[in-house]
């Protein structure tokens, strides 16, 4: 698993994408180039966005959460990031 914070764009672009894993999995904010919260998963594992537990709150807290399933069992990864100009420093 590879996580990306804070990209300039968030656009689908081909140019994002590594030899041997899924598509980039991404939650961007609506109002702006800048932010985000992106994952690389290898292609070998079933995935699942877990959105019952991913949280984008744009500015403030922005996350997004997947369920992994391969032969060694099911397992649960997550990005986070805590905007810059949130007034809360606590999540």
């Amino acid at each position: 698993m590879l996580g990306i914070t804070e990209m300039v764009k968030c656009i689908d672009d081909t140019r994002l994408s590594l030899p041997g894993y899924h598509h980039l999995i991404m939650r961007c904010r609506d109002d702006e180039a800048r932010g985000s919260v992106r994952l690389f998963i290898r292609k070998n594992n079933n995935l699942k966005i877990r959105e019952d537990i991913s949280v984008f709150a744009a500015y403030i807290f922005e996350s997004i959460f997947i369920e992994v399933i391969n032969l060694n069992g099911k397992y649960s990864y997550g990005i986070d990031l805590q905007a810059k100009y949130s007034t809360s420093r606590r999540y």
